[in-house]
């Protein structure tokens, strides 16, 4: 500490990260740190893609002073990067999607008959 620097009374909260770990019992922190770790994951999952994304974390501290006392609440808000999603393609089939491309021709596949010969195995 800096020679002009108040000194800190027992169980003061001097700076932000002796009060981070203070807020809603620490849950605050520990939400964070999951909140984190999701985003890092995702981000992972997004080089190993070899794509580009992007991720942020929120983290809010409201202080309301009342009757001498400070409340603190806190939220964590965490924006992952969506995972890789795969195209699909359809085509119109009148006022609805289908699967099948009108524009293509049926093929017609021929069912061998009763009387054909039997189908050879070859062994080795």
């Amino acid at each position: 500490m800096p020679p002009d620097a108040p000194s800190v009374p027992p169980g003061a909260l001097p700076d932000f990260s002796s009060l981070l770990p203070a807020v809603d019992g620490g849950r605050l922190l520990l939400e964070a740190d999951a909140a984190l770790e999701r985003i890092v994951l995702a981000l992972r999952d997004a080089i190993g893609e070899d794509r580009k994304a992007s991720g942020s974390l929120t983290l809010k501290i409201s202080f309301t002073a009342d009757r001498g006392m400070i409340e603190t609440s806190g939220s964590v808000r965490a924006a992952e990067p969506p995972p890789r999603r795969g195209r699909s393609l359809f085509f119109l089939a009148g006022r609805f999607l289908g699967r099948q491309d009108p524009r293509q021709e049926d093929l017609l596949v021929r069912l061998p008959s009763r009387d054909q010969a039997p189908t050879r195995i070859v062994k080795d």
